[in-house]
């Protein structure tokens, strides 16, 4: 089932469970020398914390796709891992739909963390409520029953058997609360071409403190761009109170996805194949966990993604399991005529094919002097084709500058 929430990660932890087989308790399995499989283990609490919400459907679904390979000796032993993730769902630390949670580890951190974090942090007198990043949605709790302050005691003991200094847990731990203050900073239009920031806000010192940096830098950063003129010279301009907030958005997107990538970085250090054993490794199982397919009352460009990729499936799936069936008859003299499926090719060239598809025009407005949605959509309508039976635009839909794609599961808007 490649629906979101069908259970495609609980299916995956179980499988990763029963492959490496650890003793019951952590302390015990370390110092009998089951390292490699503990360390494998615990890589769970970590990237869930960090890469899972609870969405509509699923209290604890990954908001990431990975492919986790497993290494294996001559004799069957685990000896090492490798995980690779794919398109962590970055708009939902700016907009979580209703009903939803955002990332675990905002709320881990607000129920887990002790009074000296929590004045370490510079969060000391703040609620959750407080929080944008947090209160968008009215949903504090998880309704599988987990508690968030004793998923902030496992991942610390995770970081801890993982081999992550002190050092870095902290450094972790005050980037992702740097990412909540930096959701509450403000700004001013001292006229419609300019932004300022709302230096009485204390969500902003807060944000510098932890990420030492200074409130010059940020201005700079969001405040302003450059852009080249004549082709050679740079020239500073003021950006909006609304492309100013826009930035300050994409900082944050840009923040979380760097410390997350790091900490997948560092998890495979930890569990990767040890140098005297990486060229005696006889066999490998690899597991693929991706989002399912997506369908929201509010669809955005990772929900166009995440589609793309289960078309992408789908069609592997039925050249591997239907077409080489055919074939397989063809050859045999057997007839096949009774086998059919669904070729859904066409779906894919709405999206990918090169020159007349939605990546095509996204790449091409992308290069555009000032482009926008309403122009994005405007060329979408003029460049794709109106036949097309997968891509639906009606006059309704370009009143409001959306889109309808047929996917292989079903339409979404």
């Amino acid at each position: 089932n490649r629906l979101s929430g069908s259970g495609t990660l609980g299916a995956v932890s179980e499988m990763k469970a029963d492959i490496a087989r650890p003793s019951v308790d952590r302390q015990a399995s370390w110092i009998l020398g089951s390292e490699i499989e503990v360390k494998i283990l615990e890589a769970n609490p970590i990237l869930e914390a960090f890469g899972n919400a609870r969405t509509v459907r699923n209290d604890n679904s990954s908001r990431f796709g990975k492919y986790i390979e497993l290494f294996f000796s001559q004799r069957g032993s685990l000896i090492g891992a490798a995980i690779e993730t794919y398109l962590l769902e970055k708009v939902r630390l700016i907009h979580c739909e209703e009903g939803e949670r955002n990332y675990h580890i905002f709320y881990e951190i607000m129920d887990g963390a002790s009074e000296h974090e929590l004045k370490e942090y510079l969060l000391d007198g703040y609620d959750k409520e407080d929080f944008k990043i947090i209160n968008q949605s009215d949903k504090m709790y998880r309704r599988d029953g987990v508690d968030d302050q004793e998923e902030f005691d496992s991942l610390i003991e995770s970081f801890s058997l993982l081999q992550f200094d002190p050092d870095q847990i902290r450094d972790i731990m005050r980037i992702s609360v740097a990412c909540m203050h930096a959701l509450n900073v403000t700004f001013t239009a001292p006229s419609a071409d300019e932004s300022e920031l709302v230096g009485t806000n204390p969500h902003l010192q807060k944000f510098l403190t932890l990420m030492g940096v200074e409130r010059d830098e940020l201005r700079d950063t969001v405040c302003f761009f450059e852009m080249l003129v004549g082709g050679r010279d740079k020239q500073r301009r003021n950006q909006s109170k609304a492309n100013a907030e826009k930035g300050m958005e994409a900082l944050i997107k840009s923040i979380y996805s760097a410390m997350f990538t790091h900490l997948v970085n560092t998890i495979n250090e930890r569990i990767a194949l040890r140098p005297n054993v990486s060229s005696k490794h006889a066999a490998s199982i690899g597991i693929l966990d991706i989002f399912g397919f997506e369908s929201f009352q509010t669809n955005s460009l990772e929900q166009l993604m995440i589609n793309y990729c289960n078309e992408a499936l789908q069609q592997v799936f039925n050249g591997i399991v239907f077409k080489s069936i055919k074939e397989e008859y063809d050859s045999e003299g057997i007839d096949s005529s009774f086998i059919s499926f669904p070729d859904n090719q066409d779906a894919l060239d709405v999206i990918d094919k090169k020159g007349s598809s939605i990546f095509s025009v996204l790449d091409d407005m992308s290069f555009a002097p000032g482009a926008n949605d309403e122009k994005f959509a405007s060329n979408l309508y003029q460049r794709m084709d109106p036949q097309s039976t997968r891509f639906v635009a009606n006059s309704l839909h370009q009143g409001k500058r959306k889109f309808v794609i047929n996917h292989y599961a079903g339409p979404v808007q």
